[in-house]
């Protein structure tokens, strides 16, 4: 039975090689390459306007954050110590759109109000670090045009709009200086913030509901949306489930790997193992599985009220889960890849070594593999002599938000 379970694995693309996690690897820089060069591509390499340094400011001022996410909405004050950054007066909300249409007046008043909060607490605030998690164009002056909404949030008349200016401009205590950048763009800044030796190369890197990276080129901070890559192969398993989603087609590689996704595509590989004959899986039918449910299962950490307990027959549990541990797994070596090209660019030029600060539930809480450790051993040995840490920085895209707007005054 394991050879049967390894072959149908392997035929079904849920057992990469090491070959195949090289391929995609070259893919990534090859559609890198491509996006920097102005020709076609599955990537945007988003310039951030924001250019690189090595190094935090030194400044007992602090700043304001705001963390603009899916459904959330967080507001801080941070200041950097000789132990790293301190959050006080923290302030969650319903980000203001996730709950039905509002105006633009409405939706920057409401965050606007949450920043004064703030600020009355803390009246020698420095500036504003923006994280603002939707497509936008990053202008010179540190401000960004929205592009695109997305999780949705609906606030219509803010499409087009200087999101940091109009903040501002409604802001009760007076003007502060406004940087606005991306939460993996903040993620990346959040490395700079580590305590011990100095990397020179820097990667901002998310895996949780999606996934993306922001690297350095030339000199400046770029949001690759890596997500969106199209240039490697998809499982029948893969089409199946999106085929069944409401954007289907888009995000190829971010549905191979991310929180959002994994579930459903476990249940394919289910139903195709089904149909080999591997298990029985007349009970799969109308089984919804989320990919903390299929993160579960894996673990052997279930009771018997969950949808795959409830759906599968007890001979058929070993195998079930040792097909639910390879969408994982899978999800790991694609991961790996995905890193690899990034740190292989960054050493290629001359900034080596290479900390990976890394956020996203989906990297850090998945209990069915070691997703971290084996990310780790897999990108060793795509480059193999390129030196590398991966952190974990609590709030990273918080801690880099905050460590633009103190570049960005000093």
């Amino acid at each position: 039975m394991k050879g049967n379970i390894q072959e149908f694995l392997k035929e079904c693309g849920f057992a990469p090689t090491h070959e195949d996690r090289m391929a995609v690897m070259r893919a990534f820089e090859r559609e890198a390459d491509a996006a920097i060069a102005g020709a076609p591509s599955s990537l945007r390499m988003i310039d951030s306007c924001l250019s690189f340094s090595s190094v935090v400011p030194a400044t007992s001022a602090p700043v304001v954050v705001v963390d603009a996410g899916g459904t959330n909405l967080r507001v801080a004050a941070v200041r950097f110590t000789a132990d790293g950054p301190v959050f006080s007066h923290l302030r969650r909300s319903r980000m203001p759109g996730a709950d039905g249409v509002v105006s633009a007046d409405s939706f920057h008043a409401a965050i606007a109000a949450e920043v004064d909060a703030v600020r009355a607490l803390e009246p020698e605030v420095a500036g504003i670090g923006y994280c603002f998690s939707y497509e936008c164009r990053s202008l010179p002056d540190g401000d960004a045009e929205l592009v695109a909404w997305s999780k949705q949030v609906s606030a219509p008349e803010v499409l087009g709009q200087r999101v940091g200016a109009e903040l501002v401009r409604r802001l009760a205590g007076g003007p502060l200086p406004v940087v606005v950048l991306n939460d993996t763009v903040a993620t990346l800044l959040a490395g700079l913030s580590c305590q011990g030796k100095e990397c020179p190369g820097q990667i901002g890197f998310i895996l949780g509901t999606g996934t993306n990276v922001a690297c350095v080129e030339k000199g400046t901070i770029r949001n690759a949306e890596s997500g969106e890559c199209d240039k490697m192969a998809r499982s029948p398993c893969d089409l199946a489930y999106d085929a069944t989603l409401p954007d289907t087609g888009a995000a190829p590689f971010e549905k191979m790997v991310s929180g959002a996704y994994l579930g459903g595509v476990g249940r394919e590989l289910l139903k195709a193992a089904a149909h080999a004959g591997l298990i029985d899986g007349a009970g799969l039918d109308g089984v919804s599985l989320s990919t903390l449910d299929l993160d579960a299962f894996g673990t052997g950490d279930v009771s018997s009220t969950h949808p795959l307990v409830a759906a599968l027959a007890p001979k058929d549990m070993p195998v079930a889960r040792e097909l639910v541990r390879a969408v994982f797994l899978r999800a790991v070596s694609l991961t790996a890849a995905h890193l690899a090209a990034f740190v292989r660019r960054s050493a290629e030029a001359g900034r080596s070594p290479v900390r990976i600060t890394a956020d996203g539930s989906t990297y850090w809480k998945t209990r069915a593999v070691d997703f971290d450790g084996l990310v780790r051993k897999e990108i060793a040995e795509l480059v193999p002599d390129v030196p590398f840490e991966i952190v974990r920085i609590d709030e990273a895209p918080m801690v880099g938000a905050a460590v633009a707007a103190m570049r960005s005054n000093s």
